[in-house]
């Protein structure tokens, strides 16, 4: 696979799209938790958007009592409840059965068993049951019991090697451990089927991956795991996975690596990989700066004297119609977000040592299901919808930017975007 860094540069899409009402209301808070068990389950009672979306409206934010709730990052959505994790603040469960009005349903004591998790994980087993599965940041994961999301019951801390992220291997009771430790790490599969006493089943990898996306299912035709796995992503054939295995029977279908897209390692890392709902289009992205300063979101002027935005913490698009030779298509990243990131970039775009500007690159999304567009926390830019149906030539449809929003995750159900904020908690927006 050849990429040039000439049609690299020209790749990153001008920002043209409308931002929408970036609203800072709050929301009323509604009555105590369900009268039984039943109405706790994850029903889906709420509707949303079928088809493509073209903008995103501000719906609610996620209160404790008279307050918004302190902070968000990676959260996770099933049914009708939002689990969410939240750095310092532990964890928290909100029921959104009426996405205008989140109920917070669970807020752990920071002085208790989870005082920090950065990634949350549900685990639905095929009795019912449900684990929640928290990376703690360090060196555990934790489990917990929320079949009833109202009153969760701790279940233990592992020990693992290293702890980043944290994600189900679908269809089985099994979650990945991941480290993002680079080449020559290894992520570690965890048994969660009794959250009292996980076991470590098998390690795996080349790398440690930052975090791993599924598409599919064991038991379903093209089963494939997608490894960001900071200096390279893979693309793993999972059809023949088992536990018992020797290598757990994972295979690499293909590998993007530095030399493949030399801009990514370039101040950058593999940071996201994901994919469309059939995987012919395999999405990278790029957290420039580990998030941090400087900022990405830069302009800078193209031949034409148009201002582009300059491909640093990117989105990347591959078709991997061919899956062991990806090829790809384009990139998309937001030009300069004031007040956010600096007004004037440096003449080279790669030398940004000491450039002042906050977080503002690709973090943690989701593909919307049955569309070629994909939700995506951006930081300090927000929450970005980004069309890519042009591969070559992706764009952004809507942006929304909640005042003090440091936008860490979002996730897309039935048609609402529910975000993981290290500034505001949790918006719920909806897709229109």
């Amino acid at each position: 696979m050849r990429v040039i860094l000439a049609s690299l540069l020209l790749a990153a899409a001008l920002f043209s799209g409308c931002a929408s009402t970036n609203e800072d209301g709050t929301s009323t808070t509604g009555p105590g938790g369900p009268a039984s068990l039943d109405d706790r389950r994850h029903v889906a009672t709420f509707q949303g958007l079928e088809g493509p979306a073209s903008g995103l409206e501000f719906v609610a934010r996620l209160n404790d009592g008279e307050l918004p709730f302190a902070t968000g990052s990676g959260n996770f959505v099933l049914g009708d409840f939002v689990y969410g994790s939240a750095l310092g603040s532990g964890f928290f469960i909100a029921d959104v059965r009426d996405p205008a009005n989140p109920i917070l349903a669970y807020k752990a004591d920071t002085e208790g068993e989870t005082d920090y998790a950065r990634k949350a994980e549900v685990v639905a087993h095929a009795d019912g049951r449900l684990t929640l599965v928290l990376a703690n940041g360090g060196r555990t994961i934790q489990t917990w019991d929320v079949t009833d999301p109202y009153h969760p019951v701790f279940g233990a801390t592992l020990d693992v090697e290293r702890n980043h992220y944290i994600a189900q291997v679908p269809g089985t009771s099994i979650a990945v451990s991941s480290p993002s430790s680079g080449a020559d790490g290894t992520n570690t599969f965890v048994d969660v089927s009794d959250p009292a006493n996980p076991r470590i089943v098998g390690t795996y990898g080349k790398y440690g991956c930052h975090g791993v996306t599924f598409r599919g299912s064991l038991g379903e035709g093209k089963f494939r795991g997608y490894c960001a796995g900071v200096d390279a992503t893979e693309i793993w054939n999972m059809d023949g996975f088992d536990a018992t295995a020797s290598g757990l029977g994972i295979t690499v279908v293909a590998t993007v690596g530095q030399t493949d897209n030399p801009l990514i390692g370039a101040g950058g890392l593999h940071h996201l990989a994901t994919t469309n709902d059939d995987g012919t289009m395999l999405i990278i992205g790029d957290e420039f700066s580990g998030g941090g300063q400087p900022g990405a979101c830069l302009a800078s002027v193209d031949a034409m004297g148009r201002t582009v935005s300059t491909p640093l913490g990117a989105l990347w698009f591959y078709d991997v119609t061919e899956e062991t030779s990806p090829v790809l298509r384009g990139s998309i990243t937001p030009p300069t977000m004031l007040p956010f990131s600096p007004t004037t970039p440096p003449a080279d775009p790669l030398g940004l040592t000491g450039t002042e500007g906050a977080g503002c690159t690709a973090h943690f999304g989701q593909v919307i299901p049955g569309t070629s567009q994909i939700v995506i926390a951006w930081y300090n830019a927000g929450v970005l919808l980004i069309d890519f149906s042009d591969p070559t030539n992706p764009t952004i449809l809507s942006q929304y930017q909640g005042t003090g929003g440091d936008v860490w995750s979002a996730r897309v159900q039935n048609g609402y975007v529910f975000t993981g904020d290290i500034g505001r908690g949790m918006d719920v927006l909806q897709l229109v």
